[in-house]
């Protein structure tokens, strides 16, 4: 099923629309049929307020990515420590933690990728949004045609929405195994020496990740919208990054290591898995399509749907200041993929 198939189920619930519609009546015949568009019961218009774009999208969406951002530079810092203190000759469950913390590292690296295409995507849909208002507002009387490029782009993120549900369910899962594996080295009596290993390493990368936070390595743009355009300020709405800070003094101000552990443990158990998807989700929303769709639902039944020239213009100007800040959160991260929160 694709883009179109999805969204169109969401407004035949709620228009109560058929779902097999006629071939859309192009401009050319409603020329040729020379009927005044008073006349016409088969016109639509439409406002600037039925298609704008979703203005908190920007900010839900760097959050995500800082989300997403946090994860990887955590799990990429655990994998470096572990190469960095790696012994000649590893125990068969040090082989196991290892080969775990890879794939771990692996999936979290998926996830994010998967987020930043989703990101880009949107950036390219509000692009076209810009261009097929530009043709509306330019046209003689409005017509609104069918944006197959519009469509074409949210197909590509309906797909890669999937791809990220999918990745951070695995990183999800792949996180537990990992935590389910340090237990089990932590209840083995007989395995004390690899155990003290152990709790050296998670401390000493959350050490390493603390240096990271400290300056601002996830730190991404929020838009605060000013009328129909933003400004940029610092986002303040990403947890993650903000709880490992905290937990990382915590640590440092205890010497107690069943304390540290407990309090890592929990952490990791608890609020990655919980932000992880929150993240996901955020990036899955794609609530300013469904408009849209509405729209392209009245076109393929044969209506002839109009915007005024005001309103078109209103309307581009909101998705064009859309795509600019959507442009800054993608430029934000590509120059944050080359500081030290990353490790390729």
């Amino acid at each position: 099923m694709n883009f179109v198939d999805v969204l169109r189920d969401v407004v035949v619930e709620q228009d109560g629309l058929p779902k097999r519609h006629q071939p859309p009546k192009t401009y050319v015949q409603e020329v040729e049929d020379d009927i005044d568009d008073d006349e016409n019961e088969f016109v639509t218009f439409i406002r600037a307020e039925d298609i704008r774009p979703d203005v908190t999208a920007a900010n839900s969406m760097s959050v995500a990515l800082q989300e997403m951002s946090t994860c990887k530079g955590m799990f990429d810092k655990w994998a470096d420590e572990l190469d960095r203190t790696a012994p000649s000759k590893r125990e068969e469950l040090e082989d196991e933690l290892f080969s775990a913390v890879d794939e771990l590292r692996d999936q979290a690296s998926l996830a994010l990728e998967s987020s930043a295409s989703i990101v880009r995507n949107h950036e390219t849909f509000a692009q076209e949004m810009t261009v097929l208002l530009e043709s509306c507002a330019n046209h003689p009387k409005g017509d609104f045609y069918r944006p197959m490029e519009v469509m074409a782009i949210g197909d590509s993120i309906l797909d890669e929405s999937d791809k990220l549900a999918t990745y951070s369910m695995q990183m999800q899962e792949q996180l537990d195994r990992v935590l389910v594996l340090v237990e089990s080295i932590r209840a083995k009596q007989e395995r004390r020496l690899l155990w003290r290993k152990v709790l050296k390493w998670l401390f000493r990368a959350f050490q390493v990740l603390s240096v990271i936070l400290s300056v601002g390595a996830f730190i991404l743009p929020m838009m605060i919208p000013m009328g129909d355009f933003s400004k940029t300020a610092i986002s303040i709405g990403a947890t993650l990054a903000g709880g490992a800070a905290k937990l990382c003094k915590k640590l440092e101000q205890s010497e107690d290591e069943e304390y540290k552990f407990n309090r890592m443990l929990e952490f990791l158990r608890v609020q990655v898995p919980i932000e992880a998807e929150r993240a996901s989700n955020s990036l899955q929303v794609f609530q300013a399509c469904h408009r849209v769709l509405q729209v392209d639902v009245k076109v393929q039944q044969g209506e002839c749907v109009r915007i005024n020239q005001y309103d078109a213009v209103k309307a581009r100007n909101e998705w064009r200041a859309h795509r600019l800040s959507l442009q800054q959160v993608n430029q934000a991260f590509q120059r944050a993929r080359t500081g030290p929160g990353y490790s390729y």
